[in-house]
């Protein structure tokens, strides 16, 4: 066996990541950290999209995936109040972000306001 130098031309590892040549990747001269601006946006976000102020519509946002928004805007609905006791009384106080552990959370406590 004759032991030979590592080549200067890059190739592909097993995992498919490109290995060798000692060069960093070609980016096209960007920065890869830079901000990118996107049209019609500042610094503090977009103008044009609502951002949910409240736990009950980040809830409301949530859950919208297993009611409908007529079912969940009605006040007077099962729906409106499971989601308006999972935000204002519910111990557990699952972060909105936790879609499955919400929904879940949201179906329990809609069957107790359904079954009444």
């Amino acid at each position: 066996l004759q032991e030979t130098a590592p080549s200067s031309t890059p190739g592909i590892g097993i995992s498919g990541i490109p290995v060798g040549g000692g060069q960093e990747p070609n980016n096209g001269g960007q920065d890869i950290g830079a901000q990118v601006e996107v049209p019609g946006s500042s610094p503090e976000g977009p103008p044009d999209l609502a951002v949910p102020a409240t736990r009950l519509e980040l809830i409301l946002e949530s859950i919208s995936s297993v009611s409908s928004e007529k079912d969940l805007r009605d006040p007077s609905s099962p729906q409106r109040h499971a989601a308006k006791w999972l935000a204002t009384e519910d111990e557990a106080n699952i972060p909105a972000d936790e879609f499955i552990r919400l929904q879940q959370r949201y179906v329990a406590v809609l069957l107790f306001f359904s079954l009444g």
